[in-house]
């Protein structure tokens, strides 16, 4: 069966018309408006949708669902009421709103139509720079309201991130050395991203610590509770510094050699004796 057989039992196609976007502002809204305007002349009042529905017939995610209605909300394209005890939508396509921002950008391009005014921009600039303040902590990715495109705003350097830097050429070779040794010494094949991470790791701790990670790999396959199945690379991040611990730091004893424990003095229970009915009953004279 042809591509074209298979795409006929798949179902109806939703319309899609790409000028509505100079109205809608985005494809994902352009999207549901252009299947609610499909529903508005089939139903004689609202349009009753739950987001289940609207996957199906659109291929919206419901995050996705819940960003294009809020921009068709904002820009006053539809009427939102929920109907909580059926858990579903009922929409509205406000027909006046439409065909009147219709009217203002029929004759502009799409780049013209997504265009902010002037006080748009405004109120846009400073409300993108209060969250691109918030970002700047959390490392979140944000919607440029100008064009509209993905931007990703890197929260600040920590050392926790040293191991994420860019690799240039001589930390792929060191890497690679990590990754024989790993196979040489533990017997392991280190492949996957959790491997990867640990390698990424005890490289990091290798040039800015002074922590080769051959010593880990052998203080590791010498540790009598090593097993290769319950020693994780986690588990290894988190018991590298371990194999770079002097005896006496381990033991207590470069802090205070004369140090003495003190010891609790034996106190020795008295007991009430056992009843002679008790030791009659039970035999135990």
């Amino acid at each position: 069966m042809g591509i074209a057989q298979n795409l006929i039992n798949i179902g109806r196609p939703v319309a899609f018309h790409p000028a509505i976007k100079k109205v809608a502002k985005t494809t994902n809204a352009t999207l549901l408006l252009c299947q609610l305007l499909y529903w508005s002349d089939k139903t004689d009042s609202g349009i009753i949708k739950d987001s289940n529905d609207i996957r199906n017939e659109t291929g919206l995610s419901v995050q996705e669902q819940r960003t294009a209605r809020r921009i068709l909300v904002e820009n006053d394209l539809i009427e939102e009421k929920h109907l909580r005890l059926t858990h579903n939508i009922e929409f509205k396509v406000k027909m006046d709103v439409l065909n009147k921002r219709w009217e203002e950008v029929q004759d502009m391009s799409i780049e013209e139509a997504l265009r902010y005014t002037p006080q748009e921009e405004a109120a846009c600039e400073i409300e993108e720079g209060s969250i691109k303040e918030t970002a700047k902590t959390s490392g979140q990715t944000i919607r440029n309201p100008f064009t509209h495109e993905i931007e990703i705003i890197d929260k600040p350097f920590t050392r926790q991130d040293e191991y994420q830097k860019p690799a240039t050429k001589k930390d792929r070779a060191g890497k690679q050395k990590i990754k024989e040794e790993i196979t040489e010494i533990l017997g392991i094949n280190p492949i996957g991203t959790k491997w990867e991470q640990f390698i990424d790791f005890a490289l990091n701790r290798q040039v800015n610590h002074g922590e080769p990670a051959r010593k880990f790999l052998v203080w590791a396959k010498n540790n009598k509770d090593f097993n290769p199945i319950y020693w994780t690379p986690q588990k290894m991040m988190i018991l590298y510094p371990q194999a770079f611990i002097s005896e006496k730091q381990l033991t207590g004893a470069a802090f205070d050699e004369s140090f003495t424990p003190i010891e609790k003095p034996i106190v020795e229970k008295e007991y009430t004796p056992m009843p002679d009915y008790f030791k009659v009953k039970h035999n135990l004279d």
